[in-house]
């Protein structure tokens, strides 16, 4: 990775890696129907076991 992000440290990379592991929490492992629902409890707690999963894998590496 490189930019801005990275280029502040380890810090930056760390923010870099929650800005890409959230967006892909949201946009491509979230369904429709997921979304519309986070109101609720069940979906909301499936919405951050999902955010989390994808969270340690994009860490993984590091």
């Amino acid at each position: 990775m490189s930019g801005w992000l990275t280029g502040l440290g380890p810090a930056g990379t760390a923010l870099a890696l929650l800005l890409l592991g959230h967006v892909l929490g949201d946009f491509a492992f979230q369904t429709d129907e997921l979304a519309a629902a986070k109101h609720r409890i069940r979906p909301l707690l499936t919405h951050v076991a999902i955010v989390f999963v994808v969270h340690a894998v994009v860490f993984l590496p590091s």
